[in-house]
């Protein structure tokens, strides 16, 4: 069984109430000795759902006053990777299919100083974008981004090698055989340098 062997502490703030039904996901960073949290938050806060971050020190405190809201609109199912050849974080998000909008994929670029980011959006779609995973490459320097999306209710699994700023390198379509938008998970290899992705598949 686990131990707690810190004290717990609450990160979300008031106003980013965390979205039971959506993980958050977290990395490290051994350089700055800081962990980046990043979730999605309730939909009725009041500037409704959203991808929220904080940094975090070694003891589970908050760093900084405040929540950075890195999602321009709606947003759901962060990941987050840590940068290990220029100490950053990556985090992957979607939109799902925000009010009036297309769906789309969304990278930002987090320092592990003060939190700040770069955001660029892509993979714009006539459709519903749904749960991502990311992992980082220091062979390749890049990310490698995957998310599940449903364009004309096609079920389908894209991958992205993101560069260390947050640009586009290369996406293509993975497969159209895994509908489970809610279960996708990316980890590299470090043996191999490959990557492998899970996700479920009709029966």
């Amino acid at each position: 069984t686990g131990v707690l062997v810190g004290t717990e502490n609450t990160i979300n703030g008031v106003g980013s109430y965390s979205w039971v039904e959506s993980a958050p996901s977290i990395a490290y960073s051994p350089v700055s000795q800081r962990f980046l949290v990043a979730w999605r938050t309730y939909p009725h806060a009041p500037l409704g759902g959203y991808v929220a971050s904080r940094l975090v020190d070694v003891t589970g405190a908050p760093v900084g006053a405040n929540v950075v809201r890195l999602s321009a609109g709606f947003g759901r199912d962060p990941s987050v990777a840590w940068n290990s050849d220029t100490n950053q974080f990556g985090v992957a998000f979607g939109n799902e299919n925000g009010p009036g909008t297309a769906g789309y994929m969304a990278f930002a670029v987090v320092s592990p100083a003060d939190g700040t980011f770069t955001r660029n959006s892509f993979s714009l779609i006539a459709g519903f974008t749904y749960i991502t995973d990311l992992d980082y490459s220091s062979e390749t320097q890049r990310y490698l981004m995957v998310w599940h999306q449903e364009p004309g209710g096609r079920s389908e699994v894209w991958a992205a090698e993101i560069a260390a700023d947050g640009s586009i390198a290369a996406q293509g379509l993975i497969t159209r055989l895994w509908p489970g938008y809610d279960a996708l998970s990316v980890a590299r290899n470090l043996v191999s340098r490959t990557f492998q992705i899970v996700s479920l598949a009709q029966g």
